[in-house]
């Protein structure tokens, strides 16, 4: 265990190396049907107008995520197109979450190698939300936006210059969407501790205070406790990588 009590659960920045390589080539996109996916959330009429982000319940019968990955170098336990969630069966089962907490939904694989139908990969919904952002400590940018169904504006973050976890957070799941914004998800340190000891690969729990931050240090949850990288040393190399 580590003195910290949440990591911000995330893809790693390699996997997001490595799905830049992939969807940078005309005849090698992941996810084949991103846009019908996009409409799709959109057309339910759910409150949110970044539904997308807000992941409500997905009904039964909804559409599939069309995956095209017929590359064996590409096939980690986890990774996330937008914010797509995509788990392995190894990923499922160290995460052993209630259906309160997390939903699985199926997803249909096209030209895929035998390495990545082996991973026997669903589409992951975490449903868990709960108030989790100091606003007095945090430093963030406001947005405001219309409610697809009754063109109520309401306001949430957008994005965050410094990020301070509560310290009054009520523990009803290991792992939870942050209820103020769309776009975070906060996991418990036995959560991460449990990830990482397992050897899943493509999940990175990082410390809230650097994901957040302008600094170039960031710190993550490994299986034995923390280390540190320099994002000026990363940088370079994954901005020649991927454009």
């Amino acid at each position: 265990m580590t003195d910290l009590r949440y990591w911000v659960f995330r893809r790693t920045w390699r996997v997001g190396e490595q799905l830049g390589n992939l969807i940078g080539k005309a005849d090698d996109v992941v996810l084949a049907n991103d846009m019908e996916l996009f409409s799709a959330w959109n057309r339910l009429g759910w409150t949110m107008p970044t539904s997308y982000y807000g992941n409500p319940v997905i009904p039964v019968g909804f559409i599939r995520p069309v995956l095209h990955m017929p590359g064996r170098e590409f096939a980690p336990d986890f990774f996330a197109l937008e914010n797509t969630m995509i788990a392995s069966r190894k990923f499922r089962e160290t995460l052993a979450q209630p259906d309160s907490v997390i939903q699985y939904h199926p997803i249909e694989l096209v030209s895929a190698s035998t390495e990545v139908r082996a991973k026997d990969y669903q589409w992951m919904n975490i449903l868990a939300c709960v108030p989790a952002i100091d606003m007095q400590a945090s430093q963030y940018t406001i947005e405001e936006e219309t409610t697809y169904d009754t063109g109520e504006v309401f306001r949430f973050i957008w994005s965050y210059d410094h990020m301070v976890i509560r310290d009054d957070i009520a523990p009803a799941a290991e792992l939870f969407r942050v209820a103020e914004d769309f776009s975070t998800v906060l996991a418990s340190d036995a959560l991460a501790e449990r990830v990482m000891r397992a050897g899943c690969t493509g999940a990175a729990f990082e410390d809230p205070a650097t994901a957040r931050s302008l600094g170039p240090i960031s710190r993550y949850r490994t299986a034995t406790g923390i280390e540190e990288e320099d994002m000026n040393k990363i940088l370079p190399r994954f901005a020649d990588v991927v454009c």
